[in-house]
């Protein structure tokens, strides 16, 4: 008599089997609409991990088509939740969701600074929401401050140039998560008055 209720449970178990389409949902930075459908011969209830997840239906039963929404993504960082579908009986699936950042961003407003041969002082202005440093392989070449993680300023200082010729340099503004920007340091060489009697 055992055997057979279990094996009656068994039918009966499986005749509440749920299943979800897609499993997953991937999408861009802006706003984002797509559809889930559950099928199932049950009553069932829908959570979102995370604020930025909606749903049009918070339960249902038999099959349905779910409308999602996904708020953008303001932030530059990829970000992940989920959609739980819970059958009365039969036990939750899970739909992954997955929204791209805006990604990092960074700027800078010079891309060639020009001094005399007696050398002196500039900047140039970093607009960025990444971690970044700055550097330059020529000696003659001071930068202040040499790393930040938001807009900042960065103090160009130039050596005086005790020779004849010109010459050039190179500052090089790197980010964690960006492409490099280059500033390219130019300094002329200097220059003699010829008097003629």
């Amino acid at each position: 008599a055992g055997t057979s209720l279990e094996k009656e449970l068994g039918v009966t178990q499986a005749g509440y089997e749920m299943t979800v389409s897609p499993t997953s949902l991937s999408a861009s930075a802006e706003k984002f609409s797509s559809t889930i459908t559950v099928s199932s011969k049950e009553t069932w209830s829908v959570k979102t991990s995370d604020s930025w997840i909606s749903v049009s239906a918070n339960s249902g039963k038999n099959e349905q088509t779910i409308d999602v929404s996904l708020a953008s993504n303001t932030n530059p960082t990829t970000r992940k939740g989920t959609i739980t579908i819970t059958g009365a009986v039969s036990g939750s699936k899970e739909v992954s969701v997955e929204q791209l950042g805006l990604g990092y961003h960074l700027d800078v407003n010079k891309n060639t600074i020009s001094f005399e041969a007696a050398g002196g002082k500039d900047s140039f202005t970093i607009k960025s929401d990444d971690k970044w440093d700055v550097s330059s392989a020529d000696s003659w070449i001071t930068l202040s401050p040499t790393s930040g993680s938001s807009d900042g300023d960065v103090n160009v200082t130039v050596a005086e140039n005790k020779t004849e010729d010109s010459r050039t340099g190179k500052i090089t503004v790197k980010g964690a998560n960006t492409e490099a920007r280059t500033i390219s340091i130019s300094q002329s060489g200097i220059s003699y008055a010829i008097s003629l009697s």
